[in-house]
């Protein structure tokens, strides 16, 4: 972006896991900054340490918008952006947020902008940054992140959504895994030091097989030669910790039918334990 087309900004809400704040160097052009308010805008400038707190008009100036708000406030920032006096007819509009895609500013391009998001993606050091949304969009943010020299992968559009449930799989799913395997170990009689550092490895092992050959180096639970010792393992777990036991076997039996083996050998598990009435 140049100095002749500074980048707008229209925000509400907390700023504070935003790229924006993270990165500087991509606010380097930032000229408006929108809000609700004056000095809500003029906040947003300081805590940026860029732009300038500005009317809704100013964004006139602006080829690139850049929208950081919540699902429950866009629509009034939605609002905001319909009735102010600018032209958005080739403009581009790019929403901030990890989980909504360029469709939630659908209101926007039926006012002929070309609109886009985006989100962080996760990384060890240098920023990289998730686009997706109209092909004009995309070009545009590609752009802006390489000026501000930061990496961008470009997503399908409308898939932002599948992208976020593989995030989702890796960070939610996982956990309770690894602290149902720890419980495990620790169970066995081992030390919280000793079981760390066996998981750990395992988990690394794990990691480093799948990025190398993907589901053929699964192990599968459900082999033939298998089976014995896994249906051993649930008896032993299921006579000091029943609720885990009950886990890992809805787990297998998941596992199972995803990859499309027969999960019947594992018996129906047990009904899931409900918190007794007060």
């Amino acid at each position: 972006m140049s100095k002749h087309l500074p980048v707008g900004l229209i925000a509400s809400g907390r700023m504070i896991e935003s790229p924006l704040t993270r990165y500087p160097s991509l606010v380097r052009d930032l000229g408006p900054v929108v809000a609700s308010s004056r000095r809500l805008a003029s906040r947003y400038a300081n805590a940026l340490r860029a732009g300038r707190p500005a009317d809704a008009r100013e964004l006139n100036q602006c080829r690139l918008v850049l929208i950081q708000a919540s699902a429950l406030e866009l629509p009034a920032i939605l609002e905001l952006l319909r009735d102010a006096p600018v032209v958005w007819k080739s403009k581009v509009l790019a929403l901030i947020d990890d989980d909504l895609d360029a469709s939630a500013l659908q209101p926007m391009r039926a006012l002929r902008a070309a609109v886009g998001s985006i989100a962080l993606a996760p990384s060890r050091d240098q920023g990289v940054l998730v686009i997706e949304g109209d092909p004009v969009a995309v070009r545009m943010l590609s752009r802006w992140a390489t000026q501000a020299e930061l990496s961008c992968i470009e997503l399908k559009p409308h898939s932002k959504a599948l992208y976020g449930a593989g995030l989702m799989a890796a960070n939610s799913l996982l956990s309770p895994v690894l602290d149902g395997a720890m419980r495990s170990l620790r169970a066995s009689g081992l030390n919280q030091l000793e079981a760390r550092r066996i998981l750990g490895l395992v988990v690394e092992m794990a990691i480093r097989s799948q990025r190398a050959h993907g589901r053929k180096a699964w192990l599968s639970p459900g082999s033939m030669s298998r089976r014995p010792a896994v249906l051993n393992q649930l008896a032993a777990l299921g006579e000091v910790d029943p609720v885990l036991a009950a886990f890992y076997q809805r787990s297998l039996i998941a596992v199972l039918d995803y990859v499309g083996q027969d999960p019947e050998w594992l018996g129906d598990p047990p009904p899931p334990s409900l918190p007794s009435p007060d």
